[in-house]
Parts: structure tokens; sequence; C-alpha cells
């Protein structure tokens, strides 16, 4: 059973793909670092995705919510030239999942964090959509009673094109990127995304890395410090 599910998500993919533009995390950022999380979303299937399709997280699992709008699948959205027609007309389909309500709608990430009290938490998103999203901001749970939300410079642009650039013949695609921070380190934060009306998404990307406390930097490199004078002893 479990290996037809498989089978079956493959082939979905193949029918109607995604345009998965991860462009990885920022500079000297490392995945798989101690305090750093990960987190894909595809929305690719016709299933909603409450978890990612892969993640890096060794404090819990992430997830999703869609609290407010009405979301439906869509597997007929023009691609981008390239994406899902190999003769680049544009004329090809790619999937995701459509806001149908005039309100427009939410969706809520639950990101599993370091307890450890550190001085602010930063966080990388990259959203490939078919529109702008209206408002993304950042809040914490657990720990502290209140929470500072900011931002940080990417170094990359607010809406990252791909290539080739748009337009695209009858599509909008785009990956918007934020640079989130929230101080102090919760134990877990929620980024909440609001989109408007009619917007198709396709992947969210969360890249996080805790910023120890100042005393603990200093204690890390006392100790560093520490090892080299014994060395140097022996």
């Amino acid at each position: 059973m479990k290996k037809t599910l498989m089978l079956l998500a493959v082939l979905a993919l193949l029918a109607t793909p995604a345009l998965a533009r991860d462009y990885g995390p920022l500079d000297g950022w490392d995945r798989t670092a101690d305090y750093s999380t990960f987190a894909h979303w595809e929305f690719s299937t016709e299933q909603l995705p409450s978890y990612p399709e892969e993640f890096t997280n060794p404090f819990g699992d992430p997830s999703a919510e869609f609290p407010t709008g009405g979301w439906e699948w869509s597997d007929g959205w023009p691609c981008p030239p390239g994406i899902g027609d190999p003769e680049g007309s544009g004329s090809g389909v790619c999937s995701g999942w459509h806001c149908t309500s005039p309100e427009g709608g939410k969706i809520v990430l639950t990101i599993a964090n370091n307890e450890e009290p550190n001085e602010y938490k930063r966080i990388f998103l990259q959203i490939t959509s078919s529109k702008q999203p209206t408002g993304v901001t950042v809040t914490g749970s657990g720990g502290a009673s209140e929470y500072v939300p900011g931002t940080f410079p990417t170094g990359r642009p607010s809406a990252q094109e791909g290539t080739p650039a748009p337009p695209f013949p009858g599509s909008s695609w785009y990956t918007y990127n934020y640079g989130l921070t929230i101080r102090p380190n919760p134990e877990s934060e929620q980024i909440i995304i609001e989109v408007p009306y009619c917007t198709v998404i396709d992947q969210i990307v969360v890249d996080t890395e805790c910023i120890p406390e100042p005393a603990t930097m200093s204690l890390l490199v006392l100790g560093g410090i520490g090892v080299i004078l014994r060395r140097r002893k022996k």
C-alpha cells in the first residue's frame, strides 16, 4: 500500500510539475548546523500539505495550518517557459494550491525551536507563488511573555525571477524573499503568511538560525582559548 501511494505521488508530480525554486540558504548558513532548522513545503499534490516534504529540525516537526481562506487544488496554472513544457513556449501547466476567497487567505507555519533563551532568531523565508503575499509576520510562543519581531536584509532581491525573467505568457510566478527576526529566541515561532485572492502557492522554504546570547558566545570563546592553552602546555 505504501509503495502504491508513493508511486501515485510521483505520477502526480510528473503530470503537474511544481516550480520548486529553492534558491538555497543565505551565504554562510548551514542547514545541518546546530541551532539551524530547514523546512520545505511543496504544494504539488491534491493534499494540502500540513507537514513539509523535507526538513531538518532537531527540536521537533514543523507544521502548516490554513486557518482562513478557501483553498483549492489547481493543476492548470500556466507554467513559465522551460518548466513543464520542453519547447519553452509557456503553454504547459503547473500545480499549486489556489486561494479562492475574495477576502484572501492565511497560512501559519509553526517551527519548533531550541528552547535556550538566546538573544534572537533569524528566519529566511522563500515563497514561490503567482502573486505577492500581502503580509508576512512572525511571533513566538513559550518562554518569554512578549516577543519583538523585526527584519534583516537578506542580500537577495525581494522578488526573485528565476530564468527566464517574467512576465511569462499567461503567468506571473516569482519567488519572494523575506528576512525576519524575533527577540528573544522563542520555544517555537509562528510565521504568518497572508495572500490576496486568486493566489496560487507553489512552495514555501524556511531556513532559521538561532543567535547565541553574548554571554554564551563569550563562554564558547573562552572555552576555545582554554583548549588551545592546554594543548600548548602538553
